[in-house]
Formats: structure tokens, C-alpha cells, sequence
């Protein structure tokens, strides 16, 4: 019985660590991708970009191997931390930091369905063409201290009356006391429903 136990939980921790992502750590002092650069890799707009790697972080950052990154400015502070795909950018919650070491903001980003070759239901079917990561679900944004200054929640709505899928924007700014200031929704892109 304790062998099986053992065996069961040596299987366990494996598959756990097989499946975790290595953590690169990213030093902007010792590559040659600037941070701009490093921005319009992991954050792409629509359209092509190239770069061609120069030293070997480079190629860590740019090669199709998927890893969780932590990017470091010169003087060693932690600036955002995210999962790379195999495409160069960032997807899921990317975290961004102060000098002082708070979050700045957080920010989470979906890889296109369409881009990333998997089926989807409707509901993730409005997608900007081209874009290979696009904002999605809620953007959290801080001040030095730490408190909630504004959120930005990325959705989609369902319009039974004119069978459509809409994306919606939702912004709230927040006070000094955490009370709500304003609340604006907007409304992206819609499209007609060919699903249920």
C-alpha cells in the first residue's frame, strides 16, 4: 500500500513539474532588444514585424519555446513578468511594476482562436483580425501606494434583440477612498450570432 502511495505521488510531482514553465529572467543591461522593441514583440499591433536576435537572450526571447518571463530595467527592478507563447507573445495575466517594487498594473491577454489554430464557441469568436494576443477579461491599474485607481473590464455581450455578439469596454475610475468616481461602457465590434 505505501509503495503505491509513493507511486502515485512520485507520478504526481513529476507531471506538476513537467507542466510548470521555466522562469527566464530578462536583464534590458545585457540584451540588445530594446524595451520598445521588447513591446512590440510581446504586444503586437496588427500587421508583420521581424527582429533578428544578436546575443543569446535574444534568442530566448525570440525563439518558439514557451516560457514565464521576468523583465528587469537597468538598475535591476523588476518592469513586467508573463507567459511567452510560441509566438513571441505574451498571453495570460502579465504583471507590471513601479521602481519601488508595487504593481503598477495588470493586464491579461487572450491569443486569438483563429491565431492559435483552436476551436472556439461563439462567445470567443470576436476577434480583431491579425492581432495575435488582444486584451481580454479585467485590466487592473494602481498608483504608487497600491490602491485601485481604475479597471478596465474587456467582455463580450450577447444582443438577443439584434442576434449579435458585441465587445464591450467597461472603464471605472476609482477615488481616494476606493469609492467610484465614474463608470463609462462602450461598445467595440459586433457581429451576428451563428452560434445557438
Amino acid at each position: 500500500m505505501r509503495l503505491i502511495v509513493f507511486i502515485i505521488l512520485c507520478f504526481s510531482i513529476s507531471e506538476a513539474l513537467a507542466s510548470s514553465l521555466d522562469t527566464v529572467n530578462i536583464y534590458l543591461s545585457e540584451s540588445s532588444i530594446s524595451m520598445k522593441k521588447l513591446k512590440k514583440i510581446w504586444f503586437p499591433t496588427p500587421g508583420m514585424f521581424s527582429y533578428s536576435p544578436t546575443n543569446r537572450q535574444d534568442e530566448i526571447v525570440t525563439d518558439v519555446s514557451i516560457h514565464y518571463f521576468k523583465v528587469y530595467d537597468r538598475s535591476r527592478h523588476l518592469l513586467l513578468e508573463g507567459e511567452k507563447t510560441k509566438y513571441q507573445c505574451l498571453k495570460g495575466l502579465v504583471k507590471f511594476y513601479y521602481p519601488n517594487g508595487k504593481i503598477k498594473r495588470e493586464e491579461f491577454y487572450r491569443i486569438d482562436p483563429e491565431f492559435d489554430g483552436t476551436e472556439s464557441n461563439a462567445m470567443d469568436s470576436i476577434v480583431r483580425d491579425f492581432d495575435a494576443t488582444q486584451p481580454w477579461d479585467t485590466w487592473t491599474y494602481y498608483n504608487k501606494r497600491g490602491q485601485v485607481k481604475k479597471t478596465i473590464v474587456y467582455s463580450v455581450v450577447k444582443l438577443q434583440e439584434r442576434n449579435e455578439l458585441c465587445e464591450t469596454v467597461t472603464t471605472t475610475i476609482f477615488g481616494r477612498h476606493n469609492e467610484i468616481k465614474s463608470r463609462q461602457q462602450a461598445t467595440k465590434e459586433c457581429r451576428k450570432n451563428n452560434g445557438s
